[in-house]
């Protein structure tokens, strides 16, 4: 079994990716909202949304709210 430190160190190190990934989610988020329409920046939001909500970082209903506002071609 792993070692108690061990552990910690796993879950630190994961606190400290789903904090650089909601990072990275504001400012692509940001980055659309200040007008950029690059494409890539949709497919870098979802695919970004995809790994959090695998993570359990952000709920179901939240990533659908941003997938509708910033994906979804309304």
């Amino acid at each position: 079994s792993m070692t108690k430190s061990k552990q910690s160190l796993l879950k630190d190190d994961r606190t400290d990716v789903i904090k650089m990934m909601k990072d990275e989610l504001q400012l692509y988020l940001g980055e659309i909202d200040a007008g950029n329409d690059n494409p890539e920046l949709k497919t870098k939001i979802s695919d970004n949304l995809r790994r959090l909500l695998v993570l359990g970082a952000i709920s179901k209903p939240f990533a659908t709210k941003v997938v509708r506002e910033y994906i979804a071609d309304v």
